[in-house]
């Protein structure tokens, strides 16, 4: 995987990132997170194993939500970044 064994072992045996575990673990408390894995797009998620499009469906009603205030997408698209020449199926999208 690319890591090193020692340096893993190493950080491991200490608690030099316990406070960002603690930080994780709070956050996914917070946004009621109760399996692995477990997604979040703003206010929009997905639990568990899923399938590409239930993940993409999330993410572009994150980024339609996050984006109405400024217009949101271009005229008659239902997805982000359609106004690409070539892109008017949604291809490229996300």
């Amino acid at each position: 995987m690319g890591l090193d064994p020692e340096e893993a072992e190493r950080v491991l045996s200490t608690d030099a990132h316990a406070g960002e575990v603690r930080s994780d673990e709070l956050e996914a408390a917070r946004l009621a997170v109760r399996s692995v894995p477990s997604f979040a797009f703003d206010r929009y998620g997905a639990s568990g194993a899923q399938a590409p499009d239930v993940l993409l469906d999330a993410l572009q009603r994150a980024w339609r939500g996050s984006h109405a205030e400024e217009g949101g997408l271009a005229a008659g698209t239902e997805t982000p970044g359609c106004e690409t020449p070539g892109c008017e199926d949604g291809s490229c999208a996300v």
